[in-house]
């Protein structure tokens, strides 16, 4: 990652894609409507209570809320991207949705609502995020 890959939003640097996703998103998993910022503090409330974030992959950071409700989770696509798949468990559709987002999306939105995170979350998200960059600075607010 050289200096001119690098962008500036708020206190934060990062950089524009990861390597796991080499800079490119699928369309079909682009939001569908433009979050205002009562829909940002929604997903906060949302993601605070019902979500986690981890990195499969030691580059590819994943933003996951897992719900009873499918309203919610698509919800949750339609304002932010991603995907929102029933689960399964042996073969069998399970009555639990999941909302994934992941590689660069997933950083957008972490590094968005991460002032807005209890210090649980906080941490949560550092560690994810440390594992994608060696250079990451995050600043507490």
């Amino acid at each position: 990652m050289g200096w001119k890959d690098i962008k500036r939003y708020g206190k934060f640097s990062i950089s524009p894609s990861c390597r796991g996703d080499k800079g490119y998103n699928n369309p079909k998993d682009d939001p569908t409507v433009p979050p205002s910022l009562l829909d940002w503090a929604w997903a906060v409330g949302i993601y605070e209570g019902e979500g986690f974030c981890c990195n499969p992959a030691k580059d590819t950071p994943v933003a996951r809320v897992g719900q009873c409700d499918p309203w919610l989770i698509h919800k949750l696509r339609e304002l932010f991207g991603g995907t929102a798949r029933p689960q399964t468990r042996n073969g069998i559709v399970a009555y639990f949705w999941q909302w994934t987002l992941c590689c660069s999306r997933a950083k957008g939105f972490l590094l968005t609502i991460y002032p807005h995170l209890s210090p649980k979350r906080r941490q949560q998200v550092r560690n994810v995020l440390r594992h994608c960059w060696e250079g990451l600075i995050v600043v507490e607010p």
